[in-house]
């Protein structure tokens, strides 16, 4: 399964992401158009106060979203005896919350009706929507990988964005998030899920795959 760092779409993949996140980044930090923007898709939207919508931020959540992840990475680890599962997971987590956090705090942009930050770093980018992009666009990289024992790069960026839109829309119906929050949460997810996933091929091979169920310490 080796092969090159990035394939086809992917180094474009990259750049549109670091571009979009740089202007967003730059347009929030400096007032520009993209605030007034978000300002009026918000006025125009409002907030939705659904069950539904709720549930469909609360994916987001390290406490969803890694959960899931998790169990993904420690089954697949365990009855295939190989640790890449839990390493890959435990890499795009790591990395995907520390590019959220370090914009949080370069931008410290309040929330969406003046809601106050009270010791939160910032709503920029949205963490909700990157977490669940890069927890779940992970999990399905591990399961479509190790199944069907080929790259499953291009489903796990897919489902990660899927998910990462849905539980973005649902963060700016209830009001604890901008549009451009979501938009710049995506592109830190493509970034994670992109470089983990080229990582992870350049080093598996066919016997990572497919080892015989043996204990994780053997």
């Amino acid at each position: 399964m080796r092969g090159g760092w990035l394939r086809s779409w992917e180094p474009a993949g990259v750049a549109v992401s670091l571009a979009v996140l740089a202007l967003l980044t730059w347009q929030v930090s400096t007032g520009g158009g993209v605030v007034r923007l978000d300002e009026h898709v918000y006025g125009r939207v409002g907030v939705v106060g659904s069950p539904l919508v709720t549930l469909l931020s609360d994916l987001g959540s390290p406490e969803v979203s890694g959960v899931v992840l998790g169990v993904f990475a420690l089954h697949h680890s365990f009855f295939s005896g190989r640790w890449w599962p839990i390493v890959l997971a435990t890499g795009n987590g790591a990395m995907a919350a520390v590019v959220v956090l370090v914009l949080k705090a370069v931008t410290g942009r309040r929330g969406p009706g003046e809601l106050p930050l009270e010791g939160y770093p910032g709503y920029f980018p949205s963490g909700h929507t990157a977490t669940a992009a890069v927890c779940f666009g992970t999990a399905t990289y591990i399961v479509g990988t190790s199944r069907r024992l080929h790259d499953g790069s291009d489903a796990g960026v897919g489902a990660g964005l899927a998910v990462g839109i849905v539980v973005g829309a649902a963060t700016v119906l209830s009001g604890n998030h901008w549009a451009s929050d979501v938009a710049a949460g995506l592109a830190v997810a493509v970034l994670v899920l992109v470089l983990g996933f080229a990582v992870a091929r350049r080093h598996l091979t066919r016997e990572d795959l497919s080892e015989p169920r043996r204990r994780l310490m053997t």
